[in-house]
């Protein structure tokens, strides 16, 4: 049997069933000897097509040098080759050869033997008859492994009692609902799942118990979410037996760590899905309407979106630049659900945010599980700061925030590059005099108050969870860092950028977490004084080491420890808030209050939720000065002062 790909029947009495899945464990894991792997090793045999980039030269030594300014001057072949291919058919378009199948007689034998089977966005040097090649695989699009088992008869409307059916509301048809818990890749991914219902002929509704196609996009990083997911499509199960053309579709962590398992205790469940299939959507409703119950939840590489994410604001956007997780944080589900990391490229990001301004969206939030490690795997290597440089000059977009970030890679280097970015170059004098609110905000539109206030592009404000205060439980949840080198990260932050916010993630009650060392968190948090902390007793997870530890800690005090680290971030909180009083500051309006219609919301450059009188309608997507007038633990009233644009 292939080790790689592992074919698993599920055993649903009365589906036929299409799994693809990795091989599952019956135990749970433990720490490996060997560092994990950093790249997937998929088979040739299941990449179906790729879409290439290259750049012809007559000489090897020619194709060097190209290669060697690719990976020192950060360009790329895109620019390079108008001015240095002698392609005649892709030079103009800057290399591009487009898509090309296993089987393609238009590409020549010398390339089409070694491109499907290298890692996308990885340089090669290939020789043809026509010269010598600088080529990249740019995109890869994989097969989806499935296995069948024949589909018996969907349960007759007479075994459903009658007050059940009478219960169950009546399905539009055509109709679709995606329900999401989690974080904000898991908000990215439903749109990019939204974006292929619609592309698929499905409208959007509000209601999930009359929608034709109901998607749980789910999150597992909490304990009891693999019952909580059950509970939901359980009341769903039903209405599928009244009505089998109601869809029910299980993506997410919970989806890949479940796999098999869920459809077997569901059988009605038409779709199992990881967070890697999320832009493949529509194939796989295609194979359930040919009869099929489809899992998917094998290592694939992720595509480019084919199509468009519905996104769920018209002012901010999340634009995903590196998917998955290499760390092995002892805790921790995300690597076995996420997969590894896989970066996306540079100009890709680039075209995205530029399609995202044209459409009048004005803040970018870029995302990664982990963020800071964005370009490792990608040869050249790329890092997140000269990704910021290169993508922070797109014309109509306001600010720009990227998230999640690892302390174990938060550098000097990226958090320079934060303060050198705005459009208009600062000294350091006067960013510290404007963070000190002795430089008053220019309200006329011109001058230098305002160039200094208002290009700033890159916004003043970063989230580095630093879980735990000891290093000792710093140690044993396999961080890579110590509590100095935390407090060293903020006291850089706050000397480029003394105004700004840094918000955190923390865990209480991690196995063996002793009174002195949760105390030690305390401590830390005292000193640092966040301005947000997301707080989380430990809860054990499938699949991590952390789980089965003879030291776990018990319930009560867990609670215990949790009120008192939630009763620090309330008081820290509140103390960062009373700085903004009486002081001026920029807002980007997103929406309206939901519970005062004559207000609107937006947020500082700093992430606080900002509340004031206007109407969205004339506001929405505005940037605005505003003069702060009630500070409270997480967010601000104020005055609106000026629409600047």
């Amino acid at each position: 049997m292939d080790s790689k790909s592992l074919r698993i029947e599920a055993r649903a009495p009365d589906r036929r069933v299409v799994c693809a899945m990795a091989p599952e464990e019956n135990t749970v894991l433990v720490a490996a000897k060997n560092p994990p792997p950093i790249f997937y090793d998929f088979d040739p045999e299941n990449v179906e097509s790729v879409k290439l980039r290259h750049i012809l030269v007559e000489t090897e030594e020619l194709a060097d040098d190209i290669i060697e300014l690719v990976k020192s001057e950060r360009t790329s072949l895109r620019d390079l080759a108008p001015g240095l291919s002698i392609c005649e058919i892709s030079k103009a378009n800057g290399g591009d050869l487009g898509w090309f199948e296993q089987d393609s007689e238009d590409l020549e034998p010398e390339i089409l033997d070694i491109v499907f089977g290298v890692r996308a966005n990885t340089l090669q040097k290939v020789k043809s008859k026509r010269g010598w090649h600088v080529l990249v695989v740019e995109d890869a699009r994989h097969t989806i492994q499935t296995s069948l088992s024949k589909r018996g008869a969907p349960v007759p409307l007479t075994q459903i009692p009658r007050n059940q059916r009478d219960a169950i509301p009546e399905m539009i048809k055509g109709t679709y609902c995606v329900q999401t818990m989690g974080c904000q890749m898991n908000q990215a991914d439903s749109e990019k799942m939204s974006g292929e219902l619609q592309a698929a002929g499905f409208k959007e509704i509000d209601d999930p118990f009359r929608s034709n196609v109901i998607v749980f996009n789910t999150c597992s990083i909490r304990d009891h979410a693999e019952q909580k997911v059950y509970s939901y499509v359980g009341r769903h199960a039903r209405r599928k037996w009244q009505n089998p053309e109601v869809t029910i579709v299980v993506s997410g962590c919970v989806a890949q760590q479940e796999g098999e398992k869920l459809l077997r205790r569901i059988p009605e469940v038409d779709i199992v899905m990881g967070p890697q299939y999320s832009n493949r959507l529509g194939e796989l409703l295609d194979s359930v309407n040919q009869g099929n119950q489809v899992c998917a939840t094998e290592p694939v590489h992720i595509m480019e979106d084919i199509s468009k994410p519905k996104r769920n604001s018209k002012v901010t956007a999340w634009v995903n630049i590196i998917y998955g997780c290499n760390e092995r944080c002892s805790y921790c589900v995300v690597p076995t659900t996420r997969g590894l990391e896989q970066s996306r490229p540079r100009e890709n990001i680039k075209e995205e945010i530029k399609q995202l301004a044209e459409q009048g969206v004005k803040e970018i939030v870029l995302l990664g599980q982990n963020i800071d490690a964005y370009g490792r795997d990608l040869r050249p290597r790329d890092s997140l700061a000269d990704l910021l440089r290169f993508v922070h000059d797109v014309d109509g977009i306001e600010r720009i925030r990227f998230t999640t970030s690892h302390p174990r890679y938060m550098t000097g280097r990226l958090i320079k590059a934060c303060h050198e970015l705005p459009k208009v170059t600062l000294s350091i004098a006067a960013v510290r005099l404007l963070y000190s609110n002795r430089l008053t905000v220019g309200t006329s539109g011109s001058g230098p108050d305002f160039l200094v206030s208002f290009f700033l592009q890159l916004c003043e404000y970063f989230h580095v969870p630093f879980q735990s205060g000891d290093d000792k439980v710093l140690k044993e949840m396999k961080r890579g860092y110590t509590a100095k080198r935390f407090k060293k990260i903020a006291e850089r932050i706050r000397m480029y950028m003394p105004d700004a916010a840094i918000s955190a993630d923390a865990i209480v009650g991690f196995p063996g977490e002793t009174d002195e060392e949760f105390q030690h968190t305390i401590d830390l948090m005292e000193e640092i004084q966040f301005d947000t902390v997301h707080t989380a007793a430990y809860s054990p997870r499938p699949n991590t080491p952390a789980a089965i530890w003879d030291t776990q800690v018990a319930e009560d005090v867990k609670a215990e420890r949790l009120r008192i680290i939630n009763e620090q971030t309330a008081k820290d909180a509140h103390e960062r808030s009373q700085r903004y009083l009486g002081r001026t500051e920029e807002i980007l309006v997103e929406e309206g209050n939901d519970k005062d219609p004559t207000q609107v919301l937006g947020r500082t450059r700093t992430n606080r939720l900002t509340f004031f009188e206007g109407n969205i309608d004339e506001l929405r997507g505005k940037l605005v000065t505003v003069k702060i007038t009630q500070a409270r633990t997480f967010s601000l009233t104020g005055e609106l002062l000026e629409v600047i644009r």
